[in-house]
């Protein structure tokens, strides 16, 4: 990821993505506002992520597809009351160099070095079936 810096969703500042990780796993979520199985994930995520807290970094990425219009995106996630780090890969930059297929939601299981432990196209229904997930692909339970 050195190489590539994303505008955060909320405010439009660039975020190096190479600096996200800070020594920890990630768990690199992948959506976009017009996605239904998005909308019913997302939630799932940020219950995920207020348990992972000190052990695995959580990021979500809007995807390219309706990226151009992040007002739509802010509004969805503020509609489904979830408050999580966004960045917008507008240019599908990062979606090429970590291979994340054009399938919404996409979770990208990323170890603390930046490599790549799973790309995993799938919706996850419960958090219990994301810390399978985190802890199958990253050896972290949570």
């Amino acid at each position: 990821m050195a190489g590539i810096s994303l505008p955060c969703l909320a405010d439009g500042r660039l975020i190096e993505m190479a600096g996200v990780t800070a020594g920890m796993p990630l768990v690199l979520n992948v959506w976009a506002y017009w996605c239904g199985p998005c909308r019913k994930e997302l939630p799932v995520v940020a219950e995920f992520a207020a348990t992972a807290t000190g052990k695995v970094q959580v990021l979500t990425v809007h995807g390219q597809d309706g990226a151009q219009d992040p007002t739509r995106a802010l509004t969805m996630l503020a509609d489904i009351g979830v408050r999580l780090p966004a960045v917008v890969d507008i240019d599908a930059q990062l979606a090429r160099v970590l291979r994340i297929p054009r399938v919404y939601p996409c979770t990208v299981l990323i170890r603390a070095d930046g490599s790549v432990a799973a790309v995993l196209p799938q919706v996850f229904d419960t958090r219990t079936e994301l810390a399978a997930a985190v802890e199958k692909h990253l050896e972290v339970a949570v």
